[in-house]
């Protein structure tokens, strides 16, 4: 499974030379915590959370003058979407991240892969993994068998 299937289409963007207050608001009515700072083609350039937010700017952040550059975290790792869920988290362990952006072969981001997307993935695994290994218990084959 690569990670283009299981990460989150739906990428809310900011341009570094907004002000943070446009990157506050565009979180708030987005509700996520997490933007993805990129160029005019769509490369990924940073990233900001509202954890940074909340520590960079608490003490003297005026969030109208101040640009979204000053307080993102340049790019940590971005992940092609073609690659492996295991390539994805060598990577998060690697940095230590927990999002990385997804990236399409010319480099433009095209979603978000977070660990919840990969923990949701694996966990619906788990679940029809326990569904197929129930139907071929020997008392479901023996009462299919039976009927």
């Amino acid at each position: 499974m690569s990670v283009g299937n299981i990460c989150s289409r739906n990428l809310i963007t900011v341009d570094a030379d907004d002000a943070v207050s446009v990157a506050e608001q565009r979180m708030e009515e987005c509700r996520v915590g997490c933007l993805v700072i990129v160029n005019n083609n769509q490369r990924p350039l940073g990233m900001l959370t509202d954890r940074d937010l909340a520590f960079r700017c608490a003490q003297s952040c005026n969030p109208s003058r101040m640009k979204v550059w000053e307080v993102m975290k340049p790019l940590p790792q971005c992940v092609g979407e073609e690659a492996s869920i295991d390539e994805a988290l060598k990577l998060m362990r690697g940095g230590p991240y927990r999002r990385l952006p997804v990236v399409d072969r010319n480099g433009r981001a095209v979603g978000l892969l977070s660990v919840d997307d990969i923990l949701t993935f694996v966990s619906n695994e788990i679940g029809e993994i326990s569904r197929l290994l129930q139907q071929e218990s020997p008392e479901a084959v023996g009462h299919r068998a039976s009927c």
